[in-house]
Order: structure tokens, then C-alpha cells, then sequence
């Protein structure tokens, strides 16, 4: 019975985690919410290799570029033999994994290219924080891709990056990357990533995803100065809902400040780390990208404050909103108070009450309380109360 409780309590503390974020996204999506908490299982062996991310239900699958100066082979999709078969002396050879929830699929990958456990481990367990680590086979580089969803909302993916001799793994969850680019420049050899060694692919790869957090904090940019045009329009329309909208945005910034921020001591780390082997002259692209990656921290603190800004502005023009109209019922009810009190004295039914036997009785009431009222009326008036 103590062995069944064990068996039972370790498959539930490894067992996928269903996309809860958000349940209009489809599987396999996420957001920035719940997607950075540690990337392991407390109690795990070390090196046990326990996919943690959503579930999916696609076939993993394996594409190869394999490229000289003079020419390039593509294989799509390819098997793990012929990845492995296309590391060739004096070649570069990416092998883009894209499915980690098939640990058994991943593991073989792994094992065919000599990949450390440790790094196996990192790879299926999709809640890492980005770094870099060094083993004498291999660096290996994790990180998150950020792109838009339907809605403009971030959609976060971790990528790993296993940099060998002669060859880069990358190992995605979903395979909805943002390499276009990089493919288009290996296949019609623009530029430089076919002209130079894997370190210089591996800054084009890392350059695609920083670029994605440019175009990310740009969205929440463009949302944010329209958020603050819309207050000062007071445009009642646009504003109704705002605080969540902000909230919203505010949420992103932070997912993004912390896959950014780490990804940037990374790099610092890569450029001084005899291990990477950046060649000298790649150097200065790593350092831009360094560069970029501070620009995006520096973007995102400056529209959080913003973000601060305006809710705190929202908040205040909603209580003088509150506020003007508290001061037109205070002043209706001022009003009253006078002519409440004359109505509750000659209501009191009383007889001995000359005045209300006397012709002129009535409108006299009537003319008093009218001239109490415009009495009012014209003091709360000068006093800039109305």
C-alpha cells in the first residue's frame, strides 16, 4: 500500500500541466501567466527527464539544414539517422527539434549528438529561467520566443540551443518559430550565416528571438500611448475598461522583464566564457545583441511606470468625477433642508396655529420657499459650486 501511495504521488508531481492560463487559447499556448515558476519538480532524481509543460498531441519532428559557404542541404522533415548523418567535416548542421513533449523522441536526439543528461532534463522541463551552461561536449542555451497571438497577446515558447562542434540543436515546443528570416538568409546565402562558423548562426538565431521582444514591447508601446491619448480626450468609450487592459499589459511587461533579463546576463556570460568559443570577430554582434537586449529591460521598466501612471491618473479622474457629482447632490440636498423643515412644521396638524387661517397663508409659504431656493441657488453659484 506504501509502495502504491509513492507510485501515485510521483506520477501526479510529474504529470504535463495543462494550459490553465488561458482557456481561449488552444492547446498548447500559453501566456506570460504561470509560465515562469521553477522548471523542475521538487523531489526529482538529478538528470531525470519529466516533461512540465502543456499538453499537446502532435508527432514530434526533426528538421536539418546542412550548409557550406558554397551550398546548403535541406532536409524536411528529416529522421534523427539522417540529422546525425549530415554532420560532415567542414559543414555547419542545424537540427531543429520541434516537439519536447515526447521525451522518449527527445532522449534519442540527445543521445545521438552526445547531449549531457543535465541538458536533457533542461530541455523537457519547459519552465527555465534562460541561461547558459557549459559541458565539455557541448553549451547549451535556453531561452523564451515571444510572439503575438490572435488577440496581441504574448504567447511565450522556451527554445533550447545545444551549441556542438559543428553543429547547433534547437528544440522547440510548438515550432511556430521566428526564424523565417534565418532560413530564407541559409538557403539564398544573404548576409553572413553561411560565410562564417556556428557561433555566428547561433547570434543569428539569438537575434531573431530579441527581435521578437522588440516587436512584443513595441505592441504594448503603441497600446499604452494610446491608453494615455485616451485619458487626456476623456473619450468615456475607450476608457471604459482601461484599469484591466493596463493590468493586462502591465502582466506582459513583466513576463517579458524576465525572460529578458537573464537572457542579458547570458550573453554578458557568452562573450567571456572560453567555452562558448566565440571567434573575435563575432564578438561585436554579440555585444549589439547585449545591447538590444538592454534597450528592451530599459523599454519595458519605462512603460511599466507609465502603466503606474496611468492607473493612478485614471483613479484620480474617476474620484473627481466622483467628486463633482457628490457636489451637485450635496447641493440639491442643502436645498432641501430649509424647505423639508418648513414643510415638517406646517404639517404638524396643530390648532393653535394662526397663520394657517389666513387668506394669504399659502402663497406666502410658496413665495418663501421658492425665494429660500433661489437664495441658495445664487449663493452656491458664486461660490463656484455649480
Amino acid at each position: 500500500m506504501l509502495a502504491t501511495a509513492r507510485l501515485w504521488l510521483w506520477d501526479h508531481r510529474h504529470a504535463p500541466v495543462e494550459n490553465s492560463s488561458d482557456p481561449s487559447l488552444p492547446p498548447g499556448e500559453s501566456t506570460a501567466q504561470g509560465r515562469f515558476a521553477p522548471g523542475f519538480r521538487a523531489g526529482a532524481v538529478p538528470g531525470s527527464a519529466v516533461y512540465t509543460g502543456p499538453a499537446r498531441d502532435f508527432e514530434p519532428f526533426v528538421r536539418v539544414f546542412d550548409w557550406t559557404a558554397q551550398d546548403v542541404r535541406e532536409y524536411d522533415p528529416a529522421t534523427i539517422a539522417q540529422a546525425h548523418a549530415a554532420l560532415r567535416e567542414g559543414t555547419t548542421t542545424w537540427v531543429d527539434v520541434v516537439g519536447v513533449h515526447d521525451v522518449e523522441f527527445v532522449r534519442s536526439v540527445c543521445e545521438a549528438f552526445g547531449v549531457h543528461p543535465l541538458t536533457l532534463e533542461d530541455i523537457v522541463h519547459t519552465g527555465q529561467r534562460p541561461k547558459m551552461e557549459v559541458y565539455p561536449e557541448h553549451t547549451y542555451i535556453v531561452m523564451k520566443m515571444v510572439r503575438l497571438g490572435e488577440h496581441q497577446n504574448l504567447l511565450f515558447e522556451q527554445l533550447s540551443l545545444v551549441v556542438g562542434k559543428g553543429f547547433v540543436l534547437t528544440f522547440q515546443e510548438v515550432g511556430q518559430d521566428v526564424f523565417r528570416g534565418v532560413r530564407t538568409r541559409l538557403r539564398d546565402s544573404v548576409g553572413r550565416v553561411r560565410d562564417r562558423a556556428h557561433d555566428y548562426f547561433v547570434y543569428a538565431l539569438m537575434d531573431a528571438v530579441v527581435d521578437g521582444y522588440v516587436e512584443a514591447v513595441s505592441v504594448i508601446g503603441e497600446a499604452v500611448e494610446q491608453a494615455e491619448l485616451d485619458l487626456d480626450k476623456d473619450d468615456s468609450e475607450r476608457i471604459d475598461g482601461l484599469p484591466q487592459r493596463l493590468h493586462d499589459h502591465k502582466r506582459e511587461l513583466m513576463g517579458l522583464r524576465k525572460v529578458t533579463a537573464p537572457l542579458r546576463d547570458a550573453v554578458n556570460a557568452m562573450l567571456h566564457e572560453e567555452g562558448m568559443l566565440v571567434a573575435k570577430r563575432n564578438l561585436p554582434f554579440y555585444r549589439d545583441l547585449q545591447d538590444h537586449l538592454i534597450q528592451v529591460i530599459d523599454s519595458t521598466e519605462m512603460y511599466r511606470e507609465m502603466i503606474a501612471n496611468l492607473i493612478n491618473l485614471h483613479m484620480a479622474l474617476v474620484g473627481q468625477r466622483t467628486n463633482e457629482e457628490m457636489r451637485v447632490l450635496t447641493v440639491i440636498a442643502t436645498i432641501f433642508i430649509p424647505l423639508t423643515f418648513i414643510v415638517g412644521v406646517y404639517g404638524m396638524n396643530f390648532d393653535n396655529m394662526p397663520e394657517l387661517h389666513q387668506p394669504w397663508a399659502y402663497p406666502t409659504l410658496w413665495f418663501s420657499m421658492f425665494g429660500i431656493a433661489a437664495g441658495l441657488l445664487v449663493y452656491f453659484k458664486r461660490r463656484g459650486m455649480l
